[in-house]
């Protein structure tokens, strides 16, 4: 791990900091937007720009995986395997 950490503070606020924390963020933001299209049938997307195909693209990105449209689903569960392993190597500290 390089210089990432995530910090749980007293008043309930988490800071996640560094290079690996930030690419843990942006991946579950991939993934929240996976998920976002297939609860509503593909009729909604995190905005204009990233449709499914880029989504997909980004998750192949984290997992080394080339995902379908077909395989959405996948990609989330794969994702969610790369988020909890990123998010227990990160170092965690109480503030």
């Amino acid at each position: 791990m390089d210089d990432s950490i995530i910090t749980h503070h007293k008043g309930g606020g988490v800071t996640l900091s560094g290079p690996d924390a930030m690419s843990m963020v942006r991946a579950i933001t991939v993934k929240s937007g996976i998920t976002m299209h297939l609860r509503t049938g593909g009729r909604m997307m995190i905005t204009r720009g990233w449709g499914i195909t880029k989504l997909l693209a980004a998750a192949g990105g984290y997992t080394g995986k080339k995902y379908k449209r077909s395989q959405q689903q996948e990609a989330v569960d794969d994702l969610t395997v790369w988020i909890e392993t990123m998010r227990s190597a990160i170092p965690h500290e109480q503030s």
